[in-house]
């Protein structure tokens, strides 16, 4: 007799993420919906994250361990290995907003939309943001005005769309995002689904994360001169002492962070 098919897959990438991985997997685990498959996708980790993984046997939906070309590939990796209607990509270092996220997500998504929830942002230095969904392609165009992991795409657009390109380093998602969106017109929803540690790769390289952002935007049909003069100034911005980081210290202090 074949198995129920899980409501959604939330998939996991990880390598050596062994300190952050465990918070995680517990917020995984404490949500309230049933139908829920975790799925982990390492990357052939040295630092102990393979010994946590098998410390979660049966509590983890599946779990593999070996060498990638890199974060998305290991995405379509476990995109290919999930079972459920929905899909939701949860980074290692992120955890959902409360134990009721996906219970609550999954009673508002519509197939036929890119459905984009509220994603909070948690800085080094301590601050929290909530970054909303905005606009429709055109928005994202620019900017990333939605964020991946608020983000649950039904697994038939998936496959109508295509998955992640790893020639991309930093920007495959961004990419991935135009053509969802292009395709599936965003639907953004009221309630607040992860939360994301700004820390990631494209906050360290941020030369890398421009130059990728100026080859999706000329792919998805911004012409070769506006998408060079944005991708400089996105740069210039970040690196500003007076960028988005300066700017949301002042705006933020004093204020009440969710736990």
């Amino acid at each position: 007799m074949p198995s129920v098919r899980p409501v959604v897959s939330v998939v996991t990438v990880v390598r050596n993420g062994a300190a952050v991985l465990a918070r995680c997997l517990e917020s995984v685990a404490g949500q309230t919906c049933p139908g829920v498959e975790h799925i982990v996708v390492d990357g052939a980790s040295t630092d102990g994250t393979v010994a946590l993984l098998q410390s979660w046997n049966g509590r983890i939906a599946r779990w593999t361990s070996g060498p990638d070309r890199g974060i998305y590939d290991a995405m379509n990796k476990g995109i290919a290995m999930a079972r459920g209607e929905w899909i939701h990509l949860l980074n290692a270092d992120d955890r959902y907003a409360s134990p009721r996220a996906l219970a609550e997500a999954l009673a508002v998504l519509d197939p036929a939309r890119t459905n984009a929830f509220p994603v909070w942002l948690d800085y080094p230095e301590g601050d929290a943001r909530l970054h909303r969904p905005s606009g429709g392609w055109p928005r994202q165009l620019l900017s990333p005005a939605i964020l991946h992991p608020g983000l649950i795409v039904h697994r038939s657009q998936y496959e109508a769309v295509g998955t992640f390109d790893d020639s991309f380093a930093l920007a495959a998602d961004h990419d991935f995002i135009l053509r969802l969106s292009r395709r599936y017109p965003p639907l953004h929803h009221a309630t607040p689904l992860t939360r994301m540690a700004m820390t990631g790769a494209s906050a360290r390289r941020l030369w890398r994360s421009a130059m990728e952002y100026r080859r999706v935007a000329q792919r998805n049909g911004m012409p070769f001169a506006a998408a060079w003069a944005v991708s400089l100034f996105k740069y210039a911005w970040w690196k500003s002492p007076r960028g988005p980081r300066y700017l949301l210290r002042k705006w933020i202090r004093g204020s009440v962070k969710p736990s």
